[in-house]
Parts: C-alpha cells; structure tokens; sequence
C-alpha cells in the first residue's frame, strides 16, 4: 500500500508542488528534486522485492521512508530558521534544501548502519 500511495500521489503531488512552491526557483527545485527522488527509491524498492532480492528491498524502502520524513525535518528546520530571524522565502528554500539533506544523510547513514547480512536472504519459493 505504501507504494502504490507514493508511486501513484505523493511523489506525482510533489512533482506539482515543484511548479507552485514559494521560495523561488531554489523551492520548486528542492520540491522537483525531493519527488524525483522519492519516486525513484520506492520504484527500486518494489522492483527489488519484485525480483525476490529482499536486501535491495530493504535498503531501497529504508532510503523512500527516510524521504518521506523530510516534511518532519522541514518544519524542525523551518521553526529553527524562524526563530534566528530569518525572512521567510528564504526560510522555506532553505528549509526545503536542508530537509531533504537531513532525510538522504539519516536514510544513507540507517542503511550503512545494518548489519551485512541482515535482510540479506533472497526468497525462493515464498521463504526466506
């Protein structure tokens, strides 16, 4: 259900924010940027589960979860940003941009942390 949820409106959603986004050309990018890449982990996660290679799976929908808590880290970001002053367009672009960094440094440093074969079975016949 995930998937389809994120394959099929919110990463196409974020793909249309990155028309209509404030924050000038920097916002629309981080938005373009954040769907693009939010589509493509969860398409790899499912073609990997798909194709039985369920530590692909793993690592692949471990990275999508991780961007799709960059809305949590936008606003940590964006109340942080507020709070020492800083004007809102460039508040948000920048809150944008650092939120998705946030989300790829935390989803990039969960899949390293695992264990080397942890997750690692390829299913065969249904079993792992």
């Amino acid at each position: 259900m995930y998937g389809v949820a994120v394959l099929g409106g919110a990463a196409p959603s974020g793909l249309y924010l990155a028309v209509h986004a404030k924050g000038g050309l920097a916002g629309r990018s981080a938005f373009l940027l954040l769907g693009v890449l939010w589509w493509g982990s969860t398409a790899l996660g499912i073609q990997a589960i798909v194709a039985r290679r369920v530590a692909d799976h793993r690592r692949w929908m471990i990275r999508s979860y991780a961007i799709a808590l960059s809305a949590v880290f936008f606003r940590i970001f964006q109340m942080a940003f507020f709070w020492a002053g800083l004007a809102d367009e460039p508040n948000y672009a920048l809150s944008l941009w650092f939120s998705l960094a946030a989300s790829l440094v935390a989803g990039e440093a969960l899949v390293r942390r695992s264990p080397a074969g942890a997750g690692s079975a390829v299913l065969e016949g249904g079993r792992a």
